[in-house]
């Protein structure tokens, strides 16, 4: 009996040394920035637990490899998009980005193999320079991989079923956590689209539907403020996620009530898509990027997930992928979907901005809405919404109100207007000057405890963003939020692009603006030579009532640094113009008197004309003047 009992307790320390040994292998990966507060946010994207996950079940398991020289990258990009640099505009081509990032080999070498030791039988590269590395696997193989139970949530609204851990955080063997920043699916769901119903306050009172005519009036486009239909050079994309289609049919009957006449080729991608269910927030985005940006080829990518069974495992992981592998992307991307920072985890944030800065690089503009919750609702202080608090997209804030050819418009907040300070990215050296200047303007800030004050500042830009009328699914309704800003100020950038590109015989994109937008803003300031619209009246919510950030006179976490009130010409530069003759970035011309671009404010918007409307699958090869 001693000897047996001995044996016994030798078994359970025999057990624990290896329990012990097993745990201290593993090494925490991402962790959720505010455990507490994860189920209750999942509830509110409308997800809800259904039961595990089947252990059969295919997932596609991502991995983001870490890569090498991203300060080397960040300095570079600062370089190309900042005024006055030497390499203002000398956009790199893709396979110079992926080079200049590539991970270690020895980095590929071991995500792969610990991928194949748990049971993927195909690890394949899903960029061109395997920074992202992805396997098919089971539940039961991807949950020893990281160390949680896969769990099954479908969508309330769409009914869409997604796997991912319950817990908020995960962990994987020690051995190759050095070479990776996130493993997906596990914790961070997808995110939501931002627009909405009829917008019930009182703004609405003093917001007239929003229609082509009127949105092109307000900012000052005329007829000839148009892309160049199929021959167009410039690119404007649309990223759409979440069962998220458009109707051809509803945007023929859009272009149509409207006399907008034929669209360039509106292409999807990928070839084909399902066109339905019909979504809002699809049809919203394709029609008026096409209103604002009328002319202009333009892409639309729905991206889901990759699992055959699973439709939606991480979809805006599997869009940048997509384009970071894709030689000629659109050279604009308008992007109406968030999340709330708290609800990605810093690495996995951090990871998406440097494939930001990636995009930026190579000449592309990426535009975000700054969110319909104004600055959040939290007891622990604000929230911002990621990816618009990142520096290295453009965030769209929206307005309302207002009265086109006017300069100013006198457009003030629409209360919605998601804005503040992230508590993840830095605040850049472009927005210390625009960030002091408004917190010691005098305007009633809120308490500063609900915020990171030393954070990058969002919006950068603001357009109208109450009651545009949208068909969707054969009716027209009146549409509000953010992210139909988004779309229109993208549209809008996209003409500016396409009247550099006439001007110069520049075929790259605009790429990213933010520096040379907060140097025209401060600029205006300093000339009294206002070609921005500043929306100075008005305030964001918190919690429902009107407590968040108000706006001011130049840069506000409201309406950002301009709003976009302009409209183009081209003409000799003159001392009055100088500031605007380089944007957007572009190499100095080598003829000093060849026209330039600049934008001045315009009191004329001529009514619009047109017939119908096309859609046409995407072409099997694409003009070489594409961003490369």
């Amino acid at each position: 009996p001693a000897m047996s009992a001995v044996r016994s307790l030798l078994l359970l320390l025999a057990i624990a040394a290896s329990s012990y040994a097993s745990t201290a292998s593993r090494v925490e990966v991402e962790r959720i920035r505010d455990p507490s507060s994860h189920e209750p946010r999942i509830a509110r994207k409308g997800w809800k637990a259904v039961g595990p996950t089947l252990p059969s079940k295919q997932i596609h398991v991502v991995v983001a490899v870490k890569q090498r020289n991203t300060e080397e990258l960040k300095e570079r990009l600062d370089a190309i998009a900042t005024p006055g640099s030497p390499m203002y505009g000398e956009f790199l081509s893709n396979a110079d980005v992926n080079q200049l990032v590539a991970p270690a080999p020895g980095s590929i070498g071991a995500v792969k193999e610990w991928l194949m030791e748990h049971g993927a039988a195909d690890v394949e590269p899903l960029t061109p320079n395997g920074d992202f590395l992805g396997a098919l696997m089971t539940a039961e193989q991807a949950s020893k991989l990281v160390g949680g139970a896969y769990v099954d949530f479908k969508h309330t609204g769409t009914g869409a079923v997604i796997s991912r851990l319950e817990a908020p955080a995960y962990s994987v063997h020690s051995s190759v956590a050095p070479h990776i920043d996130f493993v997906s699916p596990t914790i961070t769901f997808p995110m939501k689209g931002g627009s909405r119903g009829p917008y019930k306050d009182g703004a609405e009172g003093r917001s007239l539907t929003i229609t082509p005519e009127i949105l092109r009036g307000m900012y000052n486009l005329t007829d000839d403020d148009v892309g160049r239909g199929d021959d167009s050079v410039i690119v404007q994309g649309v990223a759409s996620f979440l069962e998220q289609y458009y109707a051809p049919s509803d945007l023929v009957a859009f272009r149509a009530k409207y006399r907008l006449g034929d669209a360039a080729t509106l292409t999807d991608v990928p070839d084909p898509q399902l066109h339905t269910p019909v979504g809002v927030e699809a049809s919203l985005d394709v029609q008026w990027i096409t209103t604002m940006g009328d002319q202009v080829n333009t892409e639309h990518w729905y991206t889901s997930g990759r699992a055959p069974d699973s439709g939606e495992d991480e979809p805006f992981v599997a869009w940048l992928t997509d384009v970071a592998a894709d030689d000629t992307p659109p050279h604009l991307f308008s992007i109406s979907y968030g999340d709330e920072e708290d609800g990605v985890t810093d690495d996995y944030a951090l990871r998406c901005q440097t494939e930001f800065m990636k995009a930026g690089a190579r000449g592309i503009t990426l535009l975000a809405a700054s969110g319909d919750g104004g600055v959040g609702c939290s007891s622990m202080g604000f929230v911002p919404t990621f990816p618009a608090s990142c520096p290295y997209v453009t965030a769209v804030g929206a307005t309302t109100g207002g009265t086109g050819g006017e300069s100013p418009t006198g457009e003030s907040v629409a209360d919605l207007s998601g804005g503040g300070f992230s508590a993840i990215f830095t605040r850049p050296s472009y927005q210390d000057d625009a960030v002091s200047a408004y917190m010691a303007s005098g305007a009633k800030l809120p308490s500063s405890r609900n915020y990171n004050s030393k954070g990058a500042g969002f919006p950068d830009i603001a357009a109208q963003g109450l009651r545009y009328d949208t068909c969707t699914d054969a009716f027209f309704y009146p549409i509000s939020g953010t992210s139909a800003a988004c779309p229109a100020a993208t549209g809008i950038m996209s003409i500016l692009a396409q009247a550099r590109m006439d001007a110069t015989g520049n075929s790259t994109g605009l790429g990213w603006l933010n520096p040379t937008l907060y140097s025209l803003g401060a600029d205006d300031v300093a000339s009294g030579d206002m070609a921005f619209n500043d929306v100075t009246d008005g305030t964001n919510t918190y919690c429902g009532a009107d407590d968040g950030f108000p706006a001011a006179a130049g840069w506000d976490p409201v309406t950002g640094e301009v709003n976009v009130n302009i409209n183009i010409e081209h003409h000799q530069p003159h001392a009055a113009s100088s500031h605007f003759t380089n944007f957007p970035p572009l190499p100095r011309p080598s003829d000093p008197v060849q026209p330039l671009l600049y934008l001045t404010p315009h009191r004329s918007g001529a009514p619009l004309t047109s017939v119908s409307s096309r859609v046409s699958s995407r072409p099997s090869e694409r003009p070489s003047e594409r961003p490369s």
